[in-house]
């Protein structure tokens, strides 16, 4: 009864009036007492963590507002609090928030602020992207999954290395690993990284324990660096569940450089069904784009089975079903990409549908949908411009 009553009195203490000054004096603690604090308290108090509203579309729009006219970042922490304060945000709400912050820890901190109050937690990683180094993603990550009951260990940043980063050599399945040079097939990204660079990240990736923490990590490697298909292959082997590992290589594998050796991930797979669903999945992405147009009257009632999934992450699901057996022009894409609110679901969108484009040389039109840089300069790593 004495440990309720204490940690009812840590609530009312959260979120009284003083909220803001208690939040302040909050994110004076560094990072790992930061998370033993939420961690200790979670479970006596989840419901104060719920927050108990949904934020209408207009105070979402004076949130940002607020948040855009300021000078530095801490007045942006300092105005983004009270908006925070019992009300319900997207994750894109947030990412697009966060986007606003020039500095890295003071972005972190806003995001570990509002995660809290994030409606739909399972599209949290897209929060991810706002940040410009991995090292602060990860933190973000770790930051997460510990708030959620995880066992993550996070170094202080503030702490001295003393190990000398010495990492162990990954030793790699014995493969048939296919060459990127001399390559002039269909390519995803412009030239691959070194093996040197690759083997870096490789080992970054491995030092997490879990499947999942691996795939967050591998996926933005990928998504932000040229891989070959070996490199690929050789990430792939540090997934041990291959159902996991068959989602990775789905969701990388459009960015990788040397395409069209796409038969040799096979080797990494055990089980025939899986293969059999790889290949096909590659041989429909990289078909001829003229074998498969859509006609009006096609893309009208994909539209409307769009418009009937209730969430974005449902809508991007039809999309991504629709163009396993699709294809789409620019126009088409336009339109489609404007049933979504958020530019980060249109660049989604747009990156999920370029590969299998009828008209890629038009595809530069879509750029002006995108109305922040961080969103244009993604399209255009993605179209090569």
């Amino acid at each position: 009864m004495y440990n309720l009553f204490i940690h009812k009195y840590l609530i009312y203490k959260f979120y009284s009036t003083s909220w803001h000054n208690s939040w302040n004096k909050f994110l004076k603690l560094n990072i790992m007492k930061r998370i033993l604090l939420f961690v200790s308290l979670i479970s006596s108090f989840a419901f104060a963590q719920d927050c108990n509203q949904m934020a209408s579309d207009q105070t979402f729009q004076q949130f940002y507002e607020q948040v855009a006219i300021q000078e530095t970042d801490q007045n942006k922490l300092n105005h983004s609090y009270p908006f925070l304060n019992g009300k319900c945000y997207l994750s894109g709400h947030i990412q697009l928030i966060a986007h606003l912050y020039l500095a890295e820890d003071t972005k972190l901190q806003f995001c570990q602020a509002a995660y809290p109050f994030v409606a739909d937690k399972e599209n949290f990683y897209d929060v991810y992207d706002a940040f410009n180094t991995f090292s602060y993603a990860f933190r973000l990550h770790d930051f997460v999954t510990a708030y959620n009951g995880g066992n993550v260990v996070v170094a202080d940043p503030n702490a001295t290395n003393n190990n000398n980063n010495t990492t162990s050599p990954i030793t790699y399945p014995n493969y048939n690993y296919p060459s990127p040079y001399g390559y002039n097939g269909n390519t995803g990204c412009s030239s691959p990284i070194s093996d040197t660079e690759f083997n870096v990240l490789a080992s970054t990736m491995n030092t997490y324990s879990s499947d999942d923490e691996k795939i967050v990590a591998g996926t933005l490697y990928a998504k932000e660096n040229c891989l070959s298909i070996s490199q690929l292959m050789k990430m792939s082997s540090l997934i041990s569940n291959e159902t996991k590992k068959q989602s990775f290589l789905e969701n990388t594998f459009p960015f990788s450089y040397d395409k069209a050796n796409y038969t040799f991930i096979n080797q990494v797979f055990n089980t025939q069904s899986i293969k059999d669903a790889w290949s096909a999945y590659c041989e429909n992405l990289l078909v001829p784009a003229t074998t498969c147009s859509v006609t009006e009257p096609e893309l009208a009632g994909m539209i409307e089975k769009i418009d009937d999934a209730a969430f974005a992450s449902d809508q991007l699901a039809v999309v991504k079903s629709l163009n396993a057996n699709f294809c789409f022009s620019t126009a088409q894409v336009k339109l489609i990409m404007n049933e979504f609110s958020f530019p980060e679901n249109k660049l989604d969108v747009a990156e999920m549908l370029y590969e299998k484009c009828t008209d890629r040389k038009n595809y530069y039109q879509l750029k002006g949908e995108f109305s922040f840089n961080t969103y244009e300069e993604q399209f255009s790593k993605l179209i090569g411009g």
